[in-house]
């Protein structure tokens, strides 16, 4: 079986709790060979290396990180993920995991080396640059995702079920609520999720409108 390397570009929130828990079971069952995690700067990388849960879960398993943990976390590497992109093999893995305002350059970066890429929720902000990569990516063979995790929350999966059952009856309006952790005050969502670079439906309500066809089959 053919192994893939993969890199994740963003090392927040949604990579520790999410995507490398993911890779890193995907690496243990044989799928993927080589993990790379580029960051803004060190400080993420310190807590997924050091991350006592990952440890336990994932033994002797690990990535690389760039910039190196080592380095100081006032230093800062905005376009390091350029270089990280550029030495990549043609045709593995980028997975995009920046704020929304940044998934775009990223995901070209991606596409101009030839990378397949998962990218998270939204792909892009616009849908001119949306078109721009369903253009580039099928010119050139590749991939492109967009990771809805919300499909697998096992609630999502319960309602599905039930819809294929018939136990709701025609879907004709649905309601959602978000309440965010508190701790969300404190970290680095608060730096980026400002009105000149997204907002609340661009960052969650497309979660939603996926849900509906997910569980539904109706397209939005």
């Amino acid at each position: 079986m053919k192994t893939l390397d993969v890199t994740i570009i963003g090392g927040g929130m949604i990579t520790y709790d999410l995507l490398l828990p993911t890779v890193y079971h995907l690496q243990r069952t044989g799928y993927i060979n080589k993990i790379k995690i580029c960051a803004l700067d060190s400080s993420p990388l310190k807590t997924l290396k050091n991350s006592r849960e990952m440890k336990e879960a994932f033994p002797g398993q690990d990535f690389e990180a760039f910039p190196s943990v080592t380095e100081p976390e006032k230093n800062k590497f905005p376009d390091l993920y350029k270089e990280v992109i550029a030495k990549m093999k043609p045709r593995q893995i980028v997975i995009v995991a920046m704020p929304d305002h940044l998934h775009y350059p990223v995901v070209m970066e991606a596409l101009k080396h030839n990378q397949h890429i998962l990218c998270v929720k939204p792909l892009v902000l616009k849908y001119e640059q949306s078109v721009e990569i369903e253009k580039t990516a099928y010119e050139r063979g590749l991939f492109v995702g967009v990771e809805y995790h919300k499909r697998f929350d096992r609630r999502s999966l319960m309602a599905k079920r039930g819809c294929e059952l018939k136990q709701f009856g025609e879907f004709v309006i649905g309601e959602a609520k978000l309440i965010e952790p508190y701790y969300y005050r404190s970290s680095n969502f608060q730096n980026w999720f400002t009105c000149d670079k997204s907002d609340p439906f661009v960052y969650i309500g497309c979660h939603y409108v996926d849900l509906v066809y997910f569980i539904t089959g109706l397209k939005p």
